[in-house]
């Protein structure tokens, strides 16, 4: 409750720092967040439980950093928004955690290439057992859509108040200081928001927010360092009392 009596909405998030950050810029007042679920692919959400090598989780220089692994090994997805429908309100989601594609392990598992799985070094070994498949492919998005309807049947089912909020901010081209912002191993940014927008349009009649891409800028002072994900303060300001409307109005 907030302090003046009336119930805060109850936010999961599934996604990355683009939504986790610009949740930073909701009133505190009037929002509360009960998870924050990171670097699972949907694809891999909803594939065949794969095991995990625990010694190599010890590479990795946080709890969050090792859970996320984990999770993504196990699919948690389906079991945690079981665990949370009862309580919460809605799903914030972004799929940037889709942008280094995921690892085709055979007999329906895959995992996603994240940050902490490279980190790991659970990525080389995966290179010699797998088959990438990236982001933005043909099969990513067929695979991905798929699992979108996967995704949506959990969501229903565990008893959201409200549809997910699909946060699709664009890439930033340019940081503060009128740079081009590089994106080594990924996508070109203009590229990337060619791609994005497929994606979108897979996941159906949601309440998507975005900005146009030409107004979104990255920030050199970024906590997280320079990316085309990681916006200037202006940008999460302008998204903010959209996100409110949207997360409330349901």
């Amino acid at each position: 409750m907030s302090e003046d009596g009336t119930r805060k909405t109850r936010v999961v998030i599934y996604g990355s720092c683009v939504s986790r950050d610009t949740f930073e810029f909701l009133d505190p007042s009037r929002f509360q967040l009960d998870r924050y679920i990171a670097r699972q692919s949907l694809i891999s959400a909803y594939s065949v439980p794969t095991p995990v090598d625990e010694s190599a989780l010890e590479q990795l220089t946080s709890d969050f950093q090792r859970r996320t692994v984990r999770d993504d090994f196990r699919g948690s997805l389906h079991h945690d928004l079981m665990a949370l429908g009862s309580s919460a309100d809605v799903v914030l989601w972004d799929i940037t955690d889709e942008r280094f594609g995921v690892w085709d392990l055979g007999q329906g598992r895959y995992v996603t290439r994240s940050v902490e799985l490279i980190a790991s070094g659970l990525d080389k070994r995966l290179a010699l057992q797998g088959r990438l498949i990236a982001y933005g492919t043909r099969e990513h998005r067929a695979l991905w859509g798929r699992a979108v309807s996967h995704f949506a049947t959990s969501v229903r089912a565990t008893g959201f108040r409200r549809a997910p909020v699909l946060l699709a901010l664009p890439w930033a081209d340019v940081d503060d200081l009128g740079r081009r912002v590089p994106t080594p191993g990924l996508p070109a940014n203009r590229k990337a928001n060619k791609i994005l927008k497929r994606y979108v349009t897979k996941a159906g009649m949601l309440t998507t927010l975005a900005l146009p891409a030409r107004d979104v800028i990255a920030n050199t002072h970024h906590r997280w360092g320079l990316a085309p994900y990681h916006y200037a303060d202006e940008n999460y300001e302008a998204i903010a009392p959209l996100l409110a409307r949207a997360l409330e109005s349901q």
